[in-house]
């Protein structure tokens, strides 16, 4: 793997090849203060919503893992799991549409990564393709992302690692064309920034036609410990009247809840990283980690989020096209002595 040299706006001392933003002004604010004040609306919303099913997460950690301890953070106003080592997730799947769209229900799973600021400093973060189609999981050769709320450097050290390793996963490739215009992934890092700080490093793949266990080999790859949360980027069912589209999606949910792999890319733009997460999770040890589904929308709830469990608001149109969208926790057992 090698580093291509660019040229530029946006560049850093220090950044040899960075990737500029391709969908700010379109898919979130471009300027920095209105990106910084709607990723924090959607997440105090987020946070308001979690705190009211503090008792159901509470619930599910306490049933996922009898051994260890739960409590509620009444000060932080999130009503999830205290601050326990497990208190934020190991990896989360979030949608990447429009931030007026889906900005709420990816902000479900942000709300509660925040909690790993200090110690989470690293985001794997694996998008499909829409653009350019590639076969595997692609890498790039950017040292660097720049967005309206600065720049991220890329964990090359990690990728050159994964990529000079004897046991490098068959899947995993380098292409650049991939990444240039593709949304899935860069909509994820002004929410990174936000929630994690300036201690953030990423490592940004698109993946596309892979099976569900090339694209696992990669993930295992890159899960590192407590330091890297795993990052999963889809929007679920795609421009069906709203009534037909919540129907596909809650069958998709299901699916997705019960590790029901593969799901297709007719049920979520992001199926092959999606599938990647569940082999992961179908593989871990006994009891390793949990999935806990978090809340949905579409495109037509004009972002309104119904948690997990919950009744849709009524729809204003039901022959409306949409697209669906849905978050994701995973969480990981504390190590023994924890």
């Amino acid at each position: 793997m090698t580093t291509s040299t660019t040229t530029g706006t946006g560049r850093r001392p220090g950044y040899t090849n960075v990737r500029p933003p391709a969908v700010a002004g379109a898919f979130y604010p471009a300027d920095p203060d209105e990106l910084a004040a709607t990723i924090d609306r959607q997440l105090d919303y987020a946070r308001k919503l979690l705190a009211g099913s503090a008792t159901a997460l509470i619930r599910h950690r306490a049933d996922a893992f009898p051994d260890s301890a739960d409590v509620v953070d009444a000060a932080a106003g999130q009503g999830v799991a205290g601050p326990t080592p497990t208190s934020w997730p190991k990896a989360i799947i979030v949608p990447h549409a429009g931030y007026v769209y889906s900005g709420t229900t990816a902000a479900l799973a942000y709300a509660l990564l925040a909690r790993g600021k200090g110690t989470v400093t690293r985001a794997v973060i694996v998008g499909p393709t829409h653009r350019i189609g590639v076969r595997g999981v692609a890498m790039g050769t950017a040292d660097a992302w720049l967005t309206p709320l600065g720049t991220v450097p890329v964990d090359v050290d990690a990728e050159q690692a994964v990529w000079g390793s004897p046991s490098r996963p068959a899947s995993l490739i380098v292409n650049d064309p991939t990444h240039r215009d593709e949304h899935a992934v860069e909509v994820q890092v002004p929410f990174l920034q936000r929630v994690l700080g300036e201690d953030l490093r990423i490592v940004p793949m698109n993946a596309g036609t892979v099976a569900p266990g090339g694209c696992g080999d990669v993930l295992r790859a890159f899960w590192g410990g407590p330091e890297t949360v795993v990052v999963i980027s889809s929007d679920l069912s795609h421009y069906h009247p709203h009534a037909e589209a919540r129907a596909i999606d809650d069958d998709t949910i299901a699916a997705i809840n019960t590790l029901a792999v593969p799901i297709d890319s007719f049920r979520a733009c992001g199926a092959s990283p999606v599938n990647g997460l569940l082999d992961v999770l179908g593989h871990a040890a006994a009891g390793g980690l949990r999935l806990q589904h978090l809340g949905c929308a579409t495109s037509g709830d004009d972002g309104v989020v119904t948690l997990a469990g919950g009744t849709r608001p009524p729809m204003r149109d039901p022959f409306e096209p949409v697209v669906g969208y849905s978050s994701w926790a995973v969480w990981e057992r504390p190590a023994a002595g924890r």
